[in-house]
């Protein structure tokens, strides 16, 4: 079948689509719907201000149906979906929607229901198609389970309420997608531009770009197979996003390159995450949309901390100095710590090389902050634990300060060791920092240095922001 031309569809119109493509169960057919085209057509659905009537109904088990500059549009009173590729559940066995789609140059526009809607459609393909003012908070494409698919081109833009760009998710059985997303762009959605809330092994963006959407750029969940970004950018937007790539409830997320800005966070940390990874020329931007700061993600070399079972580490282990390092009576020592993945901090590691003596109680403690000097969590009071034992290892629980948050996001850190007493601990540490903070910091500026202190206290004048971190001499 090959139609082309215009259909306008009157205010009157009833049924399920203005284009119902069925499958042989429902038809009687003798064998499977397959081989339907059309090409050239526009489908005018502007007049049918309420109901659910889609522009395009592609229905159950059709194999290789082929869209070329097919343009349908609808109102947002209208909440039927411009292509509409859906199952049907009477279906015995086999494929229970399309399979094998060919879409190209196609284009959806104005619908309450959403733009692009696919079920489990694999061995399909969709190349400069898009989306466009979707409304009822709704996606400009919902792509339900579906393996080995490419997505080439395509857009979604100015779908409003709070509706995404793309959402990747499962099917009713459980079924993930898995395929090829490349050159894809979002723009200006009221949700997030690619929102994936399951991924099968694997689900793959290359050269995706998000700008201006509202909520994020990218937004990760419940990521169970390899969600792999390589390449991709969120650039600033006055309009958002809140975070330029928020991941949560993720366990297997592979970032290479690319550029991420939030308003909040470039990359943000929803917790619950596992085997997240950020590779070589990533950077992550957040704050003014005119003038983001830049936290970049550097090559991990030789055994990263995640390599030894931490978040992050300052030195490897097997440099360190028996010589140790101590800490002068009131004045906190402040350790920099680059965390490169999502991950929730649980507490801090340290080996105790020699006994501290005379420790006062309730001022000896390990805190965590960040590198603006947000307190983010403290241990327990470790007067009883630093004076006895060495040498040791020490494991530090963190309580989160009700202003803080532990689930660290990709960026810089400190913690920070504060001791009162006659004769503090001392710590192993690498060669450098016996030397002093100078030395261990090369050319970092106090911004982003390794190893620093700031002014003498008692954890009584602990604040939740603390400005006065400076890399001097130790």
């Amino acid at each position: 079948m090959a139609l082309t031309g215009r259909l306008v569809a009157t205010s009157s119109f009833t049924g399920s689509a203005v284009i119902l493509i069925s499958d042989a169960v429902t038809q009687g057919y003798a064998s499977v719907s397959t081989g339907q085209s059309l090409r050239g057509i526009t489908v005018d659905a502007t007049a049918i201000t309420s109901g659910t009537v889609d522009g395009v109904r592609v229905f159950g088990q059709v194999q290789g149906p082929v869209f070329e500059r097919v343009s349908v549009y609808g109102v947002s009173g209208n909440a039927g979906t411009g292509f509409n590729f859906a199952r049907d559940t009477s279906v015995g066995t086999g494929p229970v929607a399309p399979w094998s789609i060919r879409c190209r140059h196609c284009y959806a526009y104005g619908f309450g229901g959403g733009g692009f809607f696919t079920y489990n459609a694999t061995d399909s393909a969709f190349d400069d198609c898009e989306a466009q003012a979707i409304g009822g908070g709704n996606p400009g494409w919902l792509i339900q389970g579906g393996g080995n698919t490419t997505w080439k081109g395509c857009r979604a833009e100015n779908n409003g309420g709070s509706g995404n760009g793309f959402v990747f998710t499962q099917t009713a059985g459980g079924t993930n997608p898995t395929g090829l997303v490349e050159g894809c762009i979002t723009n200006l959605n009221g949700g997030a531009g690619f929102l994936v809330q399951h991924a099968g092994y694997s689900l793959t963006f290359t050269g995706c770009k998000a700008e201006g959407d509202t909520a994020a750029g990218f937004d990760i969940e419940n990521a169970d197979g390899l969600v792999t970004l390589a390449g991709c950018s969120v650039p600033a937007a006055s309009a958002g996003p809140v975070n330029g790539l928020l991941v949560k409830n993720s366990a297997a997320l592979l970032v290479i390159g690319g550029s991420y800005y939030g308003s909040t966070a470039g990359v943000g940390n929803g917790g619950g995450n596992s085997n997240c990874y950020f590779g070589p020329d990533m950077a992550a931007l957040s704050g003014s949309s005119s003038s983001p700061a830049l936290a970049a993600l550097p090559n991990i070399d030789l055994w990263a901390g995640s390599d030894m079972g931490y978040i992050a580490q300052a030195f490897d282990r097997v440099g360190g100095n028996t010589a140790s390092q101590g800490v002068t009576s009131g004045t906190p020592f402040l350790i920099g710590l680059r965390v490169r993945a999502p991950a929730p901090a649980a507490g801090v590691q340290m080996r105790l090389a020699v006994n501290g003596a005379g420790l006062t109680a309730s001022q000896n403690f390990v805190a965590l902050y960040s590198f603006a000097g947000a307190l983010l969590g403290s241990s327990a009071d470790q007067s009883g634990v630093w004076n006895t034992g060495a040498p040791k290892d020490l494991a530090m629980t963190l309580t989160q300060q009700s202003a803080g948050s532990l689930n660290l996001a990709p960026g810089n850190y400190w913690v920070m060791v504060l001791s009162n007493g006659t004769t503090p601990p001392l710590f192993t540490t690498t060669g450098a920092t016996t030397q002093s903070t100078a030395v261990a910091n090369g050319k970092l500026g106090v911004a982003v240095a390794r190893f620093a202190t700031c002014s003498a206290r008692t954890p009584s004048g602990r604040r939740s922001t603390d400005g006065l971190f400076h890399a001097g001499a130790g």
